[in-house]
């Protein structure tokens, strides 16, 4: 792990974790577990989330984390700590009504209502 794994900075790339339904990707029979990385939600994880933050870091002066954050919306509150969430696949979204409040009250996500089944 690189020394500033658990460091406090300006900004951390965050990608939200989700599970899709059941037929998931291309349409084959998705039995694996999500928490796992098995979804879609991990489409080029975690290469492109380092090549974002490598950039970042290259190119401006702002302060990044350099290894990715994936946030689980089952975890409690963890969805709040962070400002900045990245998702892949929309329409590929198989979220609890619990999973849709909670992402639905974070302020970032007002769109939430709309991606809904």
């Amino acid at each position: 792990m690189p020394p500033d794994a658990r460091e406090k900075t300006e900004f951390v790339f965050a990608r939200m974790m989700y599970p899709q339904g059941s037929w998931g990707i291309f349409g084959r029979l998705w039995r694996y577990d999500w928490r796992q990385g098995r979804s879609a939600w991990t489409n080029d994880y975690p290469r492109s989330d380092r090549h974002f933050t490598l950039a970042l870091r290259r190119l401006t002066r702002v302060n990044v984390r350099s290894v990715e954050q994936p946030v689980n919306l089952d975890d409690g509150d963890d969805v709040f700590n962070w400002p900045w969430l990245y998702s892949v696949g929309p329409n590929q979204w198989n979220l609890t009504e619990e999973q849709y409040q909670r992402l639905g009250s974070s302020r970032r996500f007002r769109a939430c209502q709309k991606l809904r089944p």
